[in-house]
């Protein structure tokens, strides 16, 4: 009799395991091994010549030293090469956002990348030096950090990861699922507090593996300080916060290429983007920043990545 339990129970038990797996990446950055050199139990376009094992974005809000809320947004990713048609993907391109009129930018922080090589059986390790990072201006609002891994060759796994933090909270990171290269995973994550409200518009046809939310209860201090520096007169403010955790995974997603019939390809990538609509505070007024929907509606078919092509007096998109 205790056999007919247990056994039912031990059923239940793996079918939980097994499901818990298929949650997340098998992968675990910063621990690459020998045996991570080998594709052969993954199955995927291999004629871009680099394929993303692993994608992971996470974008959070913390208080920060100017009395209010940064977004915190941190970057991972590891990425095997396959053929010298892949190079490119070794040279990575971080943008950021700065202010038009004033000195403020978005900062890049703890940045790390390493190339990996597998050279008589054994695993080496070649470390991105920070000297080799670049910045270029872009345009009025955006800079990039740029840099090339190195002593990259076919076969080489190449990861890094970084931090930026912003103060700009309606520059809420954005996520691409799809790309020109194939991805193996794709992982979102946004840890949203209630005072924050944002739409999220969501673009192209791949099926989500993953795509839930979840309710946590969370705590800030927000330290007013005065121009003096710090002194008993600061106004330390005590904020609780019901947050959203949303995530969204996409698996074995294909690359996706531009054909010449396509009049803008990013509007057939898989991606998530985010527009601020409105802040409110415990006991103060909402503040209503994107306006009404109907002005959504208006704001979004002007926008180049949007509605655009729809609206645009050129017709050659019938």
């Amino acid at each position: 009799m205790k056999n007919l339990f247990v056994l039912p129970l031990l059923a239940i038990l793996f079918a939980s395991i097994s499901v818990a797996a298929q949650d997340k990446s098998m992968m675990e950055f910063n621990n690459v091994a020998a045996k991570d050199f080998s594709t052969e139990k993954f199955s995927f376009d291999t004629s871009h010549g680099a394929v993303i094992i692993a994608d992971v974005g996470k974008s959070s809000f913390v208080t920060n030293s100017k009395g209010y809320f940064s977004i915190v947004y941190k970057h991972q990713r590891r990425v095997k090469i396959l053929s010298a048609k892949g190079f490119d993907i070794a040279t990575v391109n971080i943008p950021l956002y700065k202010s038009a009129v004033s000195d403020a930018e978005e900062l890049l922080l703890s940045l790390k990348a390493s190339t990996y090589n597998l050279v008589d059986g054994k695993v080496i390790e070649t470390k991105l030096n920070k000297d080799d990072v670049f910045k270029e201006v872009q345009d009025r609002n955006h800079s990039i950090r740029k840099f090339t891994m190195p002593v990259v060759k076919e076969g080489s796994i190449i990861e890094y990861s970084y931090t930026i933090q912003s103060d700009f909270l309606f520059n809420l990171q954005p996520w691409s699922f799809q790309g020109s290269y194939p991805r193996l995973w794709s992982e979102y994550e946004l840890n949203l507090p209630q005072f924050f409200q944002y739409v999220f518009l969501t673009k192209g046809y791949q099926n989500f593996h993953i795509k839930d939310a979840k309710q946590k209860f969370q705590h800030y201090v927000v330290r007013q300080t005065s121009e003096r520096g710090l002194s008993e007169s600061d106004n330390i403010i005590s904020l609780s916060s019901t947050n959203t955790i949303s995530r969204w995974v996409m698996k074995n997603v294909p690359a996706i290429n531009e054909e010449t019939f396509t009049t803008n390809i990013d509007n057939y990538t898989s991606n998530i983007e985010f527009q601020q609509s409105g802040i409110q505070f415990p006991d103060m007024p909402y503040k209503n920043i994107l306006g009404s929907w109907e002005t959504l509606a208006l704001e979004l078919m002007k926008d180049k990545d949007f509605g655009a092509d729809f609206t645009s007096t050129d017709k050659n998109w019938l």
